[in-house]
């Protein structure tokens, strides 16, 4: 049986102050306000607020992250943010 690389999964979301772009005058985001998670082996959830949190969840190895809209809006926001791939 071949072995899985991925310790853990999770399902996630972000809650952001605004979008990716400008759009009709309201600023884009600059913050995420918070990140929820489950992690699916035991179904725990979980909320975090701080960035170094978040920032620290993203950059977890053997962690495969399922986001709720993650390629079109988490995953870009959380990359404009923090600088860093997520793919």
């Amino acid at each position: 049986m071949k072995e899985n690389k991925w310790e853990t999964i999770y399902v996630a979301d972000i809650e952001s102050n605004g979008l990716l772009e400008e759009k009709d005058g309201i600023p884009a985001a600059d913050r995420i306000w918070c990140l929820s998670y489950c992690n699916c082996k035991d179904g725990e959830v979980f909320t975090i607020t701080t960035e170094e949190e978040i920032r620290n969840f993203f950059l977890q190895k053997n962690t495969s992250i399922v986001m709720h809209n993650g390629v079109l809006f988490d995953g870009r926001l959380v990359e404009k943010l923090f600088r860093f791939k997520t793919t």
